[in-house]
């Protein structure tokens, strides 16, 4: 995984999401979400952030099981836990990461 670079508003990135296997190494046991970068901060000390916007979860009609809606959810990243995310990683992401990036004219 490349950290990634030149992070501005706008920009696709992906970051740690939820933590599966508490004993793996490195990012191995991690599950990471795809966001849109919506601004960024920097500390007084220089420490640098950014407030992403992403899928939380996805709203389905039971009986039709056709996507009704979303739910989106903001967080304040550090620029640490930002990494690129390829095409291949798009097209292999979960439904709910496509769709969001659907809604939001970026796929």
């Amino acid at each position: 995984m490349k950290r990634a670079k030149g992070i501005k508003p706008g920009s696709i990135v992906q970051f740690p999401y939820s933590c599966f296997s508490p004993m793996a190494k490195s990012w191995n046991g991690w599950i990471f979400k795809i966001a849109i970068v919506e601004k960024l901060y920097k500390s007084e000390s220089g420490h640098e952030s950014a407030k992403v916007r992403y899928c939380a979860r996805l709203l389905t009609e039971w009986d039709k099981e056709e996507i009704v809606d979303y739910a989106e959810a903001r967080k304040i990243i550090s620029f640490d836990n930002l990494f690129e995310v390829s095409e291949s990683e798009i097209e292999h992401s979960s439904g709910e990461d496509r769709e969001f990036l659907k809604r939001h004219g970026l796929l």
